[in-house]
């Protein structure tokens, strides 16, 4: 009796519109489940690695009332964290390197780069780098020159001639050194 077969067997264990699945799906490799009326989200294991691939006109959004975290399969070693009040969080060997803040990045260990680029962004601030909350830094007020600070205060300048002035930020010569007497 098809029918019956149908309505009892078949029916019952997939529903076509809506319903709950109540056991486990496997997939083989390569396999996908896809999702959109043009397959747009796909997730599949390619037997090498898993992917979730959105290939549609939008982009793929995640999205929790908690923290996002990303963990190796285990779940004992977190690699990125995206929390609740908008802080990134990344890590290395479970332990944190790199971490936004409202202010400003906190940094954990070296940094290693080829090339450092500070700018004032078009702000009417300095280009500079500050040690510390000493007031010891280099900040860069004008093209080509160049102030190192102490205490907040300008100590030596070095100009766009190649000038070094200590104790006046206005070098005449290739080393211009002046002391003032009290």
């Amino acid at each position: 009796n098809f029918s019956t077969t149908v309505t009892n067997s078949i029916a019952t264990k997939l529903p076509l519109a809506g319903g709950t699945l109540t056991g486990d799906v496997s997939h083989g490799d390569n396999v996908k489940a896809k999702f959109g009326t043009g397959n747009d989200l796909q997730i599949y294991h390619d037997g090498s690695a898993s992917r979730i691939v959105d290939s549609g006109t939008g982009g793929l959004t995640l999205q929790a009332d908690a923290n996002v975290v990303i963990q190796n399969s285990a779940g004992t070693e977190t690699k990125a964290e995206f929390t609740t009040d908008g802080g990134v969080n990344l890590y290395h060997d479970n332990a944190l390197k790199l971490a936004t803040t409202s202010t400003g990045v906190n940094l954990t260990g070296t940094l290693s780069t080829g090339k450092v680029l500070l700018n004032d962004n078009g702000n009417s601030t300095i280009a500079g780098l500050q040690l510390g909350n000493q007031g010891i830094g280099l900040s860069v007020p004008t093209t080509d020159t160049m102030h190192f600070l102490t205490a907040d205060q300008t100590r030596m300048t070095i100009d766009s001639s190649g000038n070094a002035g200590i104790g006046t930020s206005s070098p005449s010569s290739n080393l211009d050194l002046r002391t003032t007497t009290s």
